[in-house]
């Protein structure tokens, strides 16, 4: 475990890593953080400022003033010339920050000014180091101290990952995750049972104390960081990105359980493991945005077919997400550019990834709907019109085509070996895999929110015509979803309604949308709509394949007063 630790202490930034759980450290040891890093606040070289027993020397009580840097400690930290480089740091601690930031209560304190690495201490800056300890440290005042990755990793476990908070059996779930992250078949389920073990409710369904909250969230944080950047390590940012979705909808579980989505403290930790799920994603992004390029770029031979469709969408969906989740940022922060600019080179990779993969319009179950409104939802948001036309109507003609030469109408059931046994033609009941459809209303629904009348008149032909035997079906929340919508698929609660028939006129189908849209949850019966975090429901649903709600789109329907 210390080893585990260690490797991912290495990895981790100063900023938003190492900063963010030494507080949390200092706290469990019995040293109380009097400061922490603030980002546009000049520090004077202290990141972290602390007060209480040193560890170190028999649990004599100090100040400690910290300097964080990320991995190894080497020449190049030490003065390289920039603001950042350690020297400086510490000569900004002794010349500014003790005789004018120290409170007068604190004065009479010991100080100890700590370096803190995730790493090493390398062997060619150890006499630098040391002729500076030699020069400035004052005996009963002033000493100074190295803190790298393996002190921390001891501490961390001792104090954070004590078996108080993380007993045997999830400890176990951890070390399994790990083990297995690298493998792209791995389903993560160790993980999972790790985050339930912190996520779980009190036995007698009351909840938990705020302090108790706060504390399992932040060991769920620490656990994940530790998988994902060995998944990152391993080369498989999908596997980390689906950690990163785990746990920012656990979290989010866990506080509207518990009552403290009021909270700003812990909602300041919901933040955290936001971050954490950007940053993962826009690294996948980025690591995967060339080959979209390529003419059957996500292709692997020997994979085959289907895998390569599965796996198609699979991408096509956390697009779509990351895309959508830079037009909510843009929608907090109108006066910027920067997150509509992010979202409009999503959706122009988006577009090369579906158009240069033709199985982007085979799509192989009826819950790649979710996918394909993900999508149709962040095009509408982005105001790609033609990219939405040429999407609608290629997956028109292509489920027209498919149906009738029963060659690959996605699959109703979530059963692969359904999938498998129709694609090889050897189901025994074909006709009973595409009897419904969510699909092909959802189609129909952005016709109306793009003002597409002739894709919406293809629709209506093809359901008297080719699909009149199909039930249509859309599927939207109630009042019991929030409770699920997080932690599980909730597909079991909320209104299905079926057999919708397509009238003629697109301004008809209008009017039957906004009826329906009356019925079931509003926004104040979904936790994350009222509490600010939108994205969380697409999250949700790409997550564990509940229907997205159709709020996301029909939102997007251009209103009038009578509406």
């Amino acid at each position: 475990m210390k080893l585990i630790i260690r490797q991912y202490l290495a990895l981790l930034k100063e900023s938003g890593g190492l900063d963010s759980i030494l507080p949390d450290l200092l706290l469990a040891m019995g040293i109380h953080p009097i400061s922490k890093a603030q980002r546009g606040i000049r520090q004077y070289g202290v990141d972290v400022a602390a007060i209480g027993p040193d560890p170190d020397d028999g649990g004599k009580t100090k100040l400690f003033l910290l300097t964080i840097k990320r991995g190894d400690f080497g020449r190049t930290d030490w003065d390289d010339g920039s603001a950042q480089a350690v020297r400086p740091s510490l000569n900004e601690i002794l010349d500014v920050y003790i005789p004018s930031h120290v409170a007068k209560e604190h004065k009479s304190l010991p100080i100890k000014i700590v370096v803190c690495a995730g790493g090493d201490l390398k062997q060619e800056i150890q006499l630098a180091w040391a002729q500076f300890i030699q020069q400035h440290s004052k005996a009963n005042e002033i000493e100074f101290d190295f803190w790298g990755g393996e002190k921390l990793a001891i501490w961390i476990e001792q104090h954070l990952l004590n078996e108080s908070l993380l007993p045997d059996e999830p400890r176990k779930h951890l070390r399994k995750a790990i083990a297995l992250v690298g493998d792209p078949d791995y389903d993560l389920r160790d993980f999972y049972r790790l985050i339930d073990f912190f996520f779980e409710r009190g036995s007698d369904e009351k909840p938990l104390s705020r302090d108790k909250c706060l504390a399992k969230i932040r060991n769920a944080i620490l656990c994940t960081g530790i998988v994902i950047r060995w998944a990152q390590d391993e080369g498989d940012l999908r596997q980390a990105y689906i950690a990163s979705e785990r746990l920012l909808l656990g979290c989010w579980d866990f506080l509207r359980v518990n009552d403290c989505l009021d909270s700003k403290k812990l909602s300041d930790e919901i933040l955290i493991a936001y971050s954490i799920f950007q940053e993962v994603g826009n690294a996948l992004f980025m690591k995967l945005q060339q080959r979209c390029y390529i003419e059957d770029g996500f292709f692997v031979p020997w994979a085959g077919h289907i895998e390569y469709a599965l796996r198609l969408y699979d991408f096509i969906g956390i697009f779509a997400v990351l895309g959508i989740d830079q037009m909510v940022m843009q929608n907090v922060s109108p006066a910027s550019g920067a997150f509509l600019d992010n979202a409009n080179a999503i959706v122009d990779t988006l577009a090369q990834l579906i158009s240069n993969n033709g199985a982007s319009f085979s799509p192989p179950f009826d819950w790649h709907a979710n996918e394909i409104a993900m999508t149709l939802s962040l095009l509408a948001m982005t105001k790609s019109t033609e990219n939405a036309r040429n999407l609608i109507a290629r997956l028109i003609g292509s489920l027209s085509f498919s149906f009738q030469s029963k060659s690959g109408f996605p699959v109703m059931t979530n059963s692969f070996d359904d999938l498998l046994a129709y694609r090889m033609g050897r189901h025994e009941n074909p006709e009973s895999l595409g009897a419904s459809t969510s699909i092909l209303p959802m189609l129909a629904e952005f016709c109306v929110v793009f003002g597409f009348n002739d894709e919406y008149s293809a629709l209506v032909e093809h359901q008297h015509r080719t699909f009149k035997e199909v039930d249509y079906q859309i599927w939207q929340p109630d009042d019991s979803t929030d409770g699920k919508l997080y932690r599980e698929p909730a597909r079991d609660t909320g209104i299905c309604f079926n057999s919708i028939r397509l009238p003629e006129s697109l301004a008809d189908f209008r009017a039957d949308i906004i009826k329906r849209e009356k019925q079931g949850a509003q926004i104040s019966d979904i936790s994350c709509l009222s509490d600010g975090m939108p994205i969380l429901t697409v999250v949700a649903s790409r997550h564990f394949r509940t229907p997205l709600a159709p709020q996301t789109w029909r939102q997007l329907i251009p209103r009038e007063p009578s509406d």
